[in-house]
C-alpha cells in the first residue's frame, strides 16, 4: 500500500536520527503525520469530493478574554481555553472562568489564531475560548474530524500568511476563504478511521524508536565500560608478551609525565616553587590489568577551570559565548549561539581558554555531565555551566573523554553532586 511505504520509509528517516534529540525526534513524527493525512486525502480525491471555502461548511467562533478577575484555576466556573492550553490532540484544563464571553463546544475545531503558534489545531471540548483562539463549527455535512485532519495541511499556509501585529494575527477572512475538498459524510468517516490506524501504527513505531534509543544506551554504557576496564580489546602486556617484546607500562608513563611537566614548569616559571600534583587515593579503586595505573585529573591536566559566573553582556556578532546547551558528545555547537564583544572575549579567555584538544563537561543543568572534546579552532568563550580541563599533551582526550562518559569518571560524581 502506498501509504505504508511512505510511512514505512519515513520512519526509517525518523531513526536514523533518533539521537539528534527531542526537537528532530518531533519533527519526524511531524513530518509521518503530515504524509500520512496528505497521502490518504490524494487517494480519495478521484471519487465523490467537491472543492468549497470553509466559509461554506463551518462558522467562526472568535475568542474574546473574559475579565482577569473572573479566571481562577480552583475549578470554578467553565473551563477557560487559550493558545497555551493546547495539547497535543485536544485542550489541556488548567483554568476557569465565572463569566465565560464567547463558548466552543465539542465538536467545534480549535486553531490558534494569535502568536507564535497561530495556525495550530485542536479538537474542541466544552470551553469558553481567549482572544488566542478561535474555533470553527462544522456543519452537519462535515465532521469534525475530517475537518481537523484536512486543515492540518493548512497549519503554515495560515501562519505565513497571518498579518497584523508582530506576533501574527489570523482573521475570520482567511479562514473563510480556504478551500478543501467535502466527501460524502460516511466517506468522510471512512478517510477518518484510516489516517488514525495509520496513526496508531505511527505511535507503535515512535514507542519502538524510544525502546531502541534506551537498549542502544545501554549497550553504549557497557561498551565503554568493558574498554576503561581492559575488556574490549586485548591490553599492551598481553599484546607484548604474545610478540615477545618489552612494553611501557602505565606507571613509567605517569612517570615521564610528571617529569616532563615538572621540567616545563620550572622552565617557564624558574623563581616559583612547583607543587607536586596530588596523585589518587587508590584504597577503595578496583584492581585494573597488568601494566594499567591509576592517575588522577591533577596529574594528567594543566589546567581544570569553569566559565564565566556572571552573565556578560551579549552582542548580535562578535566572538561566541558558549553554555551548556551548546556542548554535545559529537563536540561544540554554533546553531544558536550568543556572542560577547572581542574585547570582553579577550579578558574572559586569560582565565578559561577553550581551544582544540581540550575537554569540556557541562556542570549543571540537566545535562550535567555531558563530555565533549573540542574538536575546532574556532575561537569561543564559555559560560560557567561548563568546566574546561585542559590535558597534558602525553595523554589522549579522545580517551579521556570515553573514560568520562563509562560512568567510572566525572560524570557520575557531577550528578551525585548537583
Amino acid at each position: 500500500m502506498e501509504t505504508l511505504s511512505f510511512f514505512h520509509r519515513l520512519m526509517g528517516e525518523g531513526a536514523q536520527s533518533a539521537g539528534e534529540g527531542k526537537r528532530s525526534h518531533r519533527l519526524s513524527n511531524i513530518m509521518c503525520e503530515y504524509g500520512i493525512i496528505s497521502n490518504l486525502l490524494m487517494k480519495t480525491m478521484n471519487s465523490g469530493y467537491k472543492k468549497v471555502k470553509l466559509g461554506e461548511v463551518a462558522d467562526f467562533i472568535m475568542g474574546q478574554a473574559p475579565p482577569g478577575t473572573e479566571c481562577n484555576f480552583n475549578g470554578n466556573g467553565t473551563v477557560f481555553v487559550k493558545a497555551g492550553e493546547f495539547g497535543r490532540i485536544k485542550p489541556i484544563v488548567r483554568e476557569w472562568t465565572r463569566k465565560p464571553l464567547k463558548h466552543a463546544r465539542e465538536g467545534d475545531v480549535l486553531i490558534c489564531v494569535v502568536g507564535a503558534t497561530a495556525g495550530k489545531l485542536n479538537l474542541s471540548i466544552d470551553c469558553a475560548i481567549g482572544r488566542s483562539v478561535a474555533a470553527i463549527r462544522p456543519n452537519a455535512e462535515t465532521f469534525d474530524k475530517f475537518l481537523y485532519y484536512q486543515l492540518q495541511l493548512w497549519v503554515e499556509t495560515l501562519r505565513s500568511g497571518s498579518t497584523g501585529s508582530a506576533q501574527g494575527v489570523i482573521n475570520k477572512n482567511m479562514l473563510y476563504q480556504l478551500e478543501i475538498n467535502l466527501y460524502p459524510i460516511e466517506q468522510q468517516r471512512r478517510i477518518v478511521s484510516e489516517i488514525e490506524k495509520q496513526f496508531t501504527r505511527l505511535d507503535a513505531g515512535v514507542a519502538a524508536l524510544k525502546r531502541l534509543q534506551a537498549n542502544l544506551k545501554r549497550y553504549r554504557a557497557s561498551v565503554l565500560k568493558a574498554a576503561c576496564e581492559g575488556k574490549l580489546v586485548p591490553t599492551e602486556a598481553e599484546l607484548a608478551r604474545k610478540e615477545g617484546r618489552e612494553y611501557e607500562p602505565a606507571s613509567v608513563l605517569l612517570e615521564r609525565i610528571l617529569k616532563e611537566r615538572r621540567e616545563k614548569w620550572q622552565e617557564k616559571y624558574p623563581k616559583k616553587k612547583y607543587v607536586e600534583p596530588k596523585g589518587p587515593d587508590t584504597s577503595n579503586l578496583p584492581e585494573l590489568p597488568e601494566g594499567w595505573s591509576w592517575a588522577s585529573l591533577d596529574q594528567l591536566s594543566n589546567k581544570i577551570t569553569d566559565g564565566e559566573h556572571l552573565s556578560p553582556v551579549t552582542t548580535s556578532e562578535g566572538v561566541y559565548m558558549l553554555s551548556a546547551k551548546d556542548v554535545q558528545e559529537v563536540g561544540v555547537n554554533f546553531d544558536e549561539p550568543k556572542f560577547v564583544k572581542r574585547k570582553d572575549a579577550m579578558q574572559f579567555r586569560q582565565r578559561c581558554n577553550p581551544e582544540k584538544g581540550d575537554i569540556l563537561i557541562v556542570s549543571r543543568g540537566a545535562t550535567i555531565g555531558r563530555t565533549t572534546l573540542v574538536q575546532t579552532n574556532e575561537l569561543f568563550c564559555l559560560m560557567g555551566s561548563v568546566i574546561l580541563i585542559k590535558l597534558i599533551q602525553l595523554f589522549d582526550g579522545n580517551y579521556f573523554a570515553h573514560v568520562v562518559r563509562s560512568g567510572d569518571g566525572l560524570a557520575p560524581i557531577l550528578r551525585t553532586r548537583s
